[in-house]
């Protein structure tokens, strides 16, 4: 099938991209690892489409970018940006009927990494997959300050922070199995903690609800 798409759409894949829908399961796993963002199927890579108010289609391969997953109600599209390396970056559209584009990660492998690493380790639990046993708590906050971010460096290690949708800003923490999300943006900051247990995630609470006026603790 991937051969298939190569002679349609006369170009080779990326070998990331290639590498990772090569997996069996490859697009189950981007569905469930998800807010419910439902993947195009290999044999739809590279037609034209319809942006997100139904205008088009577009040719958005013609302008390299190879959408591959769309926001479950449709106003965010993920493409990865054909630049002609192995591991390209991945960018969004937000609802600017392809017109304007965000880098997300700078590389296809980033971008896999950070939404398995979200839903995976902190968010699976809220979004009612039951096969994982995560307990989390999702609070908001005033946008994250200096002050804030300097707070969490020193106090846990950082891991991948990547760009776009949701919010504009996506941060990432952890110790232990002390987990840490943040979803920062113009108004506001979305957070999101996770632990294995009631203690652990009690601990976490307690250390970042001074922060940027935390409030709205929420335990799922």
């Amino acid at each position: 099938m991937l051969e298939q798409v190569e002679k349609r759409i006369g170009r080779v894949l990326p070998a990331s991209v290639r590498e990772w829908y090569e997996l069996d399961g490859a697009r189950q796993l981007l569905l469930r690892f998800s807010n419910d963002d439902p993947p195009l199927h290999i044999s739809d890579f590279g037609k034209p489409l319809k942006d997100t108010s139904g205008g088009g289609p577009h040719d958005l391969l013609g302008r390299n970018l190879l959408v591959f997953r769309w926001e479950n109600q449709g106003v965010c599209a993920w493409a990865i940006q054909l630049d002609g390396s192995d591991d390209p970056p991945v960018v969004v559209d937000f609802d600017t009927q392809f017109s304007s584009w965000v880098q997300c990660a700078s590389s296809f492998s980033q971008h896999l990494y950070a939404w398995m690493w979200d839903h995976a380790l902190v968010l699976g639990k809220l979004r009612g997959d039951d096969l994982l046993d995560d307990l989390v708590i999702e609070a908001h906050s005033q946008p994250l300050s200096q002050e804030a971010l300097a707070f969490l460096r020193s106090h846990f290690q950082a891991e991948l922070v990547t760009h776009g949708w949701p919010g504009d800003t996506q941060y990432r923490f952890f110790t232990g199995d002390q987990r840490i999300l943040i979803w920062d943006g113009e108004t506001q900051a979305d957070w999101f903690l996770s632990a294995k247990s009631k203690e652990a995630l009690g601990q976490l609470a307690n250390l970042v609800s001074p922060l940027s006026g935390l409030e709205g603790l929420q335990q799922s």
